[in-house]
């Protein structure tokens, strides 16, 4: 039977590649699938591992989701498929992601791209508030009314009326002053008839 064949990590010698293993508390198995990835040694010893323990890191579901626009089969992403995509560093590796946008997240933020045209990428990326995002959205309807030209979740900071509220009244043919100032339309279709003057 061959001798074990030592290996030196980080200046250290170890008798075997499974003692070093042991040492860095990694399967050998693993290690053996990494170096096979052209990983060396010492970065196969000491890489976290991609899968372990990510579900429960606060950005993952961020990432997750980054991934699924770009590149899931459901409908849901067609918008994205071919048009926006992430940089390699980020694509198959949860902790990259991690290392370059850590820093700035906080609960409740959402990963926003500054350019709504370009790739997901630690350049093209921050976190934003939903009010930033809405903003920054290519889809983003701007409505006019009292003279302005603002996005309709501009109206709501104004007047305290849902974005969405105020989306929903128009495009009943509310008119959009009544629709971004009025806290309650019990009736649009009445409301509506009032405002063309029709008898009740």
């Amino acid at each position: 039977m061959a001798a074990p064949i030592k290996v030196k990590v980080f200046g250290v010698e170890y008798k075997s590649r499974s003692s070093a293993c042991a040492k860095f508390n990694q399967s050998p198995a693993k290690i053996d699938h990494r170096m096979r990835c052209g990983m060396s040694l010492e970065d196969a010893l000491t890489s976290p591992d991609r899968y372990t323990g990510v579900k429960k890191h606060p950005l993952y579901t961020h990432w997750n989701g980054m991934r699924s626009r770009c590149y899931s089969k459901s409908e849901c992403s067609n918008r994205y498929k071919g048009r926006i995509v992430m940089c390699p560093d980020w694509r198959d590796n949860f902790w990259a992601f991690a290392n370059d946008m850590s820093a700035d997240f906080k609960k409740g933020l959402s990963l926003d791209r500054i350019d709504n045209e370009g790739d997901y990428s630690p350049s093209n990326c921050r976190w934003a508030t939903r009010n930033q995002q809405q903003r920054n959205m290519r889809s983003s309807v701007r409505i006019n009314a009292f003279g302005e030209l603002l996005t309709s979740i501009e109206w709501e900071e104004r007047h305290g009326v849902r974005a969405e509220v105020i989306r929903y009244r128009i495009n009943r043919g509310v008119n959009p002053e009544d629709a971004i100032t009025m806290k309650r339309i019990n009736n649009i279709q009445k409301h509506k008839r009032i405002q063309e003057g029709v008898p009740r």
